[in-house]
């Protein structure tokens, strides 16, 4: 049985795009933690919730 080369390229472009879904994926997972991040920060400084001196000293902290 012989391959052909169309056969050759549709699987390497298969392969291809299942390994970039991959890291697109992580991609889509992180800018989507990141909104849901910056909306709750912005939803609790809206409501007066958030404490904006511990806040910064945590990000002070971390320099």
């Amino acid at each position: 049985m012989e391959i052909s080369r169309g056969m050759l390229l549709s699987m390497f472009f298969s392969i291809l795009v299942m390994g970039m879904d991959s890291l697109l994926g992580m991609m889509r997972a992180m800018s989507n933690s990141l909104g849901d991040v910056a909306a709750s920060l912005i939803v609790a400084k809206s409501e007066k919730i958030l404490d904006m001196e511990k806040y910064m000293e945590r990000s002070r902290e971390k320099e």
